[in-house]
């Protein structure tokens, strides 16, 4: 903002996220930045703010990587979310800050995994939810906003034959426009194995504009809608994400549940199963426990 004031340039015209996320903070650093007073505080500020300065701008970013990268699966990691999507409302309630303030300043950022069609339903599923949590806070019709940020996962990102990464994050891309999410992060597919170069950025950037400009998955509203299949696994997401909230806000709420590690405990259990799965070839890994280049020199 005091870069673009001194250049005099509008602020009313800048858009994107600053994305603060102190639940994601805690899950990082192990601690949450400052009293859960003083985060509300200034959450409220920064909403307040750019309801002023930045009405294109989002400032609040719940995000739900952590959960993915530690191994979860698609449903804890939207309850999660959902809770921390909650548990930021009323805060801000606290603060005077009505929710319909504050849905449009807030985006709901998931990592997209290798499962093309539980990552569609997923996002799908999210948006649905969301807007019945809006709902229940009372926000309008109209003000009921839903940002979907997807990412390109880490979880089954390799440094054995990294080059197999583009493939995981193009079809991991290719689920996240399908299920309808408003922005996406491409990842360079060497970004576990070394600082991407500017070949592998190149291709983060063209597997977005390949999508959006040949492809054209940017002109259809909803393009798995009307699909049994996706419809009905959209539907059992739902349904199993809702039960999972509903758990985590019975406990006392996601911080609640962080701090007494029941959450960290679940996902730890679901990552056991999965490291097992490719240990015993369950589940393949193109290049590190299938098909492996026992002469591969890895990449520096």
């Amino acid at each position: 903002v005091t870069a673009m004031r001194e250049r005099g340039q509008d602020l009313k015209g800048l858009k994107g996220c600053v994305g603060y996320d102190p639940v994601s903070w805690k899950l990082e650093s192990g601690a949450y930045p400052g009293s859960e007073a003083a985060v509300s505080a200034l959450m409220a500020d920064m909403v307040r703010f750019a309801e002023k300065e930045l009405p294109q701008m989002q400032v609040l970013d719940v995000q739900g990587h952590a959960y993915h990268d530690a191994g979860g699966s698609s449903v804890q990691e939207m309850a999660a979310v959902l809770a921390t999507g909650v548990h930021y409302m009323r805060s801000l309630q606290a603060q005077g800050v009505e929710p319909g303030r504050v849905a449009s300043r807030m985006r709901l950022s998931l990592s997209v995994g290798s499962q093309t069609f539980i990552e569609i339903a997923k996002l799908r599923a999210m948006r649905q939810l969301w807007t019945r949590i809006l709902q229940v806070f009372g926000v309008a019709a109209e003000e009921r906003v839903v940002h979907l940020h997807a990412r390109t996962g880490l979880w089954n990102k390799t440094v054995l034959d990294p080059y197999v990464n583009m493939l995981r994050t193009t079809t991991e891309a290719f689920a996240a426009v399908l299920g309808g999410c408003d922005s996406l992060h491409v990842a360079p597919f060497d970004e576990v194995v070394r600082e991407s170069d500017a070949f592998s950025r190149r291709i983060a950037r063209n597997t977005h504009a390949i999508l959006a400009e040949e492809c054209e998955l940017g002109r259809v509203i909803d393009p798995a809608g009307g699909s049994w299949a996706i419809e009905s696994l959209t539907s059992q997401m739902a349904e199993q994400a809702w039960a999972a909230f509903q758990q985590i806000e019975s406990a006392g709420g996601i911080l609640e549940v962080l701090n007494a590690g029941s959450l960290q405990a679940e996902i730890e259990a679901v990552r056991t199963k999965k490291a097992v799965a490719l240990q015993r070839r369950k589940d393949v890994l193109v290049g590190t426990n299938s098909y492996a280049n026992a002469t591969e020199l890895l990449l520096k």
